[in-house]
């Protein structure tokens, strides 16, 4: 059995292993070591599932979010698996709707490190700023009054299979917890206190695998189409927690591996070959390009939860959140690589 660990999905798939067998079977007596190389190992593999994703809320004559529809597009052999993410969400939201239309391809599908949640957490948390920029809140104070324990929905089913065999599915404890990594994360990153000219902060919360965590992201826009990430702040509630410097350390690398799927992160395909071939051209980030990363944990006795597939998943939201914060566009597809970030031609408190 090969582990999982530093896989990231890929490993979930045996067919190099089958590869192995049959090149052994066919030298019968001569010891076989197969090592693909880097060419071989990008351009055949199993790639995360495009996936197109429309949402829609209706608000009151106050603003508050009344009703949530989206539907998903996406192709997809586990319908369940490709939903995480998006059909568990604690907000205190009296009329939600979620559906999926499956449209398969040709391309090979598989799980990237966060699986669902890597999807849709960019759609749930970036609609959530964009709800708030609208009419006129502030983004954390709208997602904060949005998880109300004493409001969320009694029926909000468990965010990953299984959970409901080794976590508390309340959905009330569960909106209690996100909302207080989501407060600590706010705090931690001092978020009322103003940044400065083409600064911005970007905040994200999500719940999986019986974990809850929050990321602030603070970027500085340049003069070059781009940006520069400065701070990222992240609080995690695993519940237990064995061993915390393995964590935060884990923490740090998921946040390395959320900003290279959100700045750079591009699969494409042309001729029914997968073009990219080795790291000249699928770019990672770069060492000077990593932020400072602040980790706070919020500890409890409950069953342990995930934390690190979450950082993944809600970076790239915080980031994208953090640069329209800054005066930047609205994102709405990644990587952000495809776009020019410079600062929209009129910027006031609605953008």
């Amino acid at each position: 059995m090969t582990q999982l660990g530093g896989g990231f999905g890929r490993r979930q798939i045996s067919d190099f292993v089958v590869q192995a067998v049959k090149i052994a079977k066919a030298m019968k007596g001569t010891p076989v070591k197969l090592l693909w190389s880097r060419e071989e190992t990008m351009q055949h593999s199993f790639y995360r599932p495009m996936c197109l994703s429309r949402a829609r809320g209706g608000l009151d004559t106050n603003g508050d979010l009344k009703a949530w529809s989206q539907r998903i597009v996406a192709p997809s052999d586990d319908p369940v698996l490709i939903q995480f993410g998006a059909h568990s969400l604690l907000y205190a939201i009296p009329h939600m709707q979620v559906d999926l239309v499956v449209r398969r391809t040709h391309v090979p599908e598989g799980s990237l490190r966060g699986v669902g949640f890597s999807i849709h957490s960019f759609t749930n948390q970036c609609f959530i700023d964009e709800l708030a920029n609208a009419v006129g809140r502030d983004t954390y104070e709208y997602q904060r009054a949005l998880l109300d324990p004493n409001k969320t929905l009694a029926d909000v089913p468990p965010a990953t299979v299984g959970e409901q065999l080794t976590h508390d599915i309340s959905p009330r404890t569960r909106a209690a917890r996100l909302r207080a990594v989501l407060d600590q994360a706010a705090e931690n990153a001092s978020w009322r206190d103003p940044l400065g000219p083409n600064r911005g902060r970007g905040i994200a919360a999500q719940e999986q695998g019986g974990g809850f965590c929050a990321v602030v992201v603070e970027v500085t826009l340049d003069t070059h189409a781009w940006f520069k990430v400065d701070r990222i702040v992240v609080v995690g509630d695993p519940g237990l927690l064995a061993n915390p410097n393995n964590a935060t350390a884990q923490i740090q690398g998921a946040v390395a591996f959320g900003l290279t799927s959100a700045m750079y992160g591009e699969i494409t395909i042309k001729n029914g070959r997968v073009v990219q071939e080795n790291f000249g051209d699928y770019q990672l980030l770069r060492v000077d390009e990593m932020p400072d990363v602040e980790v706070h944990w919020i500890l409890g006795s409950q069953f342990f939860g995930d934390v690190t597939q979450s950082v993944v998943s809600i970076v790239p939201a915080a980031l994208t959140n953090a640069i329209y914060d800054a005066g930047g566009p609205r994102i709405r597809s990644l990587p952000l690589k495809n776009h020019k970030i410079v600062k929209r031609t009129s910027v006031g408190k609605n953008g």
